[in-house]
């Protein structure tokens, strides 16, 4: 989805209208909507429904690699939700420990527009069933960084840990930052009480994020009498 204006492809949701994020040129829901619908006409051939395909089976199968090509090759010309949020999730369920930061606040940056998408692209009927997937997989990718992250501060030398606490710490906040926001995307963009177990389930995840970062905190702060 382009902007016609600069061919810039971002457009966000803001204040109920459409804004390319290049050159900030508005449009109504409604144009964007016509827009999403030309694109899925000339794009959704044989070629682009047999590439989703195999996308979906190699992510079925957590071949993140070959997911993650495929999607991001679809979405550099098929512009809708799903190449949008697994181009990047996948991505970033592969990168290395010291890019888990930057991999998270681009998942993170990105959830704005697979919403809208979503919102222009799902039927009513479906809205809830993918917003759900999108919202769960981002959470999941958020704790496995998580993880990841803390898994490795807690295997290095002991001697080394407290040099690396701000670098721990940035992983921790970015990864966190993906629920979070997956959270207020939920609450902006659907308004309604059914969505209130997914947000439930994502700041509790978050709480016990925290949790886990102030226990690290506390161990690594040395006592009076260590001092």
């Amino acid at each position: 989805m382009k902007c016609e204006i600069c061919s810039h492809a971002g457009l966000i949701k803001k204040n109920g209208a459409f804004i390319c994020e290049n050159c900030g040129v508005k449009y109504t829901v409604d144009e964007v909507r016509g827009m999403v619908e030309s694109n899925e006409a000339n794009m959704c051939g044989e070629d682009t429904e047999i590439q989703l395909k195999l996308a979906r089976n190699a992510l079925s199968m957590h071949d993140y690699a070959a997911a993650g090509q495929r999607y991001k090759k679809l979405a550099d010309t098929y512009s809708n939700w799903e190449t949008c949020f697994y181009s990047v999730y996948c991505e970033a369920a592969i990168c290395a420990v010291s890019d888990i930061s930057d991999n998270c606040l681009t998942l993170k940056d990105s959830l704005g527009k697979v919403f809208s998408l979503i919102e222009l692209q799902v039927s009513q009927n479906e809205r809830a069933e993918v917003s759900e997937k999108v919202f769960k997989d981002a959470v999941h990718i958020a704790c496995k960084q998580y993880s990841r992250a803390l898994d490795t501060f807690i295997k290095v030398d002991p001697s080394i840990k407290s040099s690396l606490v701000k670098d721990l710490s940035a992983q921790l906040n970015s990864s966190m930052a993906i629920i979070t926001h997956c959270c207020e995307m939920i609450r902006d963009f659907f308004d309604d009480s059914k969505y209130d177990t997914l947000l439930a389930y994502g700041y509790k995840k978050v709480l016990e994020c925290k949790l886990m970062q102030r226990y690290i905190h506390l161990r690594l702060t040395p006592t009076a009498d260590e001092m």
